[in-house]
């Protein structure tokens, strides 16, 4: 009778190479599929309108036109520049899509190596994007206290002009 001793076998797991960690990730709900390379992509390019439109809206639309504690000024800023008020809220609500899209994106890319991290910034940047909805609602109330002609056979400029300054102030405090 041979007695033979096997060696114990061993196996080194082989760390994924990165053509498979940067594969298609077929999406169940949809059916589609996205890969992380142009999930960091959309991420990217989202990131860059971001920045470029919060530029404009914030520190071209708002900071030029508001001036704070003063709603007689802001009233007549905004009426002589109500075209670049409205494209400054259109722009906002352009932040508020590209961010869902961003948090999205966030997720993809992160998902396969850290997927609670990647939910965690994902829902961080959803929660934000809501934030940034219900102070835009804010901006939307000063326009219609603007434009409204019906507010204007209730309520004098001077009181119109406060309502809308204290809406533009708690898009401030949001």
């Amino acid at each position: 009778m041979t007695t033979s001793t096997l060696a114990p076998r061993t196996t080194i797991e082989q760390a994924p190479l990165p053509e498979e960690l940067w594969s298609d990730v077929n999406e169940s709900a949809g059916g589609g599929s996205i890969s992380p390379q142009r999930a960091a992509l959309t991420a990217g390019i989202g990131y860059v309108l971001l920045f470029g439109l919060a530029i404009f809206a914030n520190f071209f639309v708002r900071e030029g036109l508001i001036v704070a504690d003063d709603a007689t000024a802001t009233a007549t800023n905004i009426a002589e520049s109500n075209t670049l008020f409205r494209l400054g809220l259109v722009a906002f609500l352009a932040i508020f899509l590209i961010d869902i899209v961003v948090a999205w994106a966030i997720h993809i890319v992160f998902r396969k190596t850290h997927h609670d991290l990647s939910l965690v910034a994902a829902w961080s940047r959803l929660v934000y994007t809501v934030f940034l909805g219900v102070a835009v609602i804010f901006l939307f109330q000063a326009l219609a206290f603007y434009d409204a002609i019906a507010v204007s056979d209730v309520i004098e400029i001077a009181e119109r002009n406060a309502q809308a300054l204290v809406g533009l102030e708690l898009f401030n405090a949001t």
